[in-house]
């Protein structure tokens, strides 16, 4: 039985368990030359074994170069570990370019990367990037999270973008997400500040489907 592109993958991994990357690298190098096997898992596990050791950079340059030389497509498994490592060490745009990639090949993120990227972006106040991503959730197929959700209510209302914090209120109570009374007062208070009483009147009215008692200065503010 001859060899199969598996058996590299194991081969490929199991000397980079022994942190023996160079001997790895040259054994990937040559079964692509000879072309006998399909190197697809071995270059998925090249490429998580790099970024498992910290070797980022090393990774995101052979997959651009498998990508452009051999059309290479690695795997949502791949493209959610680099994206992950990327996040750890602030790479915000490297992380936008890779997701935008992965639209481009009709490669779905999950939700639990979406949700990671979406915190991160909301920390390092790139809340347009943010909300870009935010609304192509659906192209994706993807929808955020509880947490999601909170982290861009919460940011939105600390930038002043109040109506924008609005929407995102609304979109998570319409995808069955209740965020709690905080989100609700943050963005109520936000809005009696503007005066902005119209929707001031229905934000509590959401309130109360969710048993959620408005404070005091809201109750006056709609009373008066």
């Amino acid at each position: 039985m001859g060899l199969s592109g598996a058996a590299v993958g194991i081969f490929v991994d199991a000397l980079c368990k022994d942190n023996q990357f160079e001997k790895a690298a040259l054994l990937i190098e040559e079964f692509h030359k000879m072309n006998l096997v399909s190197m697809e898992y071995a270059y998925s596990m090249w490429i998580r074994d790099l970024v498992k050791a910290g070797k980022l950079d090393r990774a995101l340059e052979f997959l651009k170069d498998k990508q452009s030389v051999e059309g290479y497509v690695p795997d949502v498994f791949r493209y959610n570990l680099l994206i992950c490592r990327l996040l750890m060490d602030n790479r915000l745009i490297e992380v936008c370019d890779l997701l935008m990639e992965m639209k481009g090949r009709g490669i779905l993120p999950n939700n639990v990367t979406m949700d990671v990227t979406l915190c991160f972006l909301c920390k390092a106040g790139m809340m347009d990037v943010a909300m870009d991503l935010y609304d192509s959730r659906a192209e994706f197929g993807l929808s955020a999270s509880y947490m999601a959700y909170n982290y861009l209510i919460n940011t939105l209302v600390g930038d002043g973008t109040i109506d924008e914090a609005y929407r995102v209120l609304r979109n998570s109570i319409e995808h069955g997400y209740f965020t709690g009374k905080t989100p609700f007062s943050i963005i109520s208070d936000a809005l009696c500040r503007e005066g902005r009483l119209d929707k001031m009147k229905l934000n509590q009215e959401q309130r109360k489907d969710q048993n959620i008692m408005p404070n005091d200065l809201n109750m006056a503010s709609l009373t008066n």
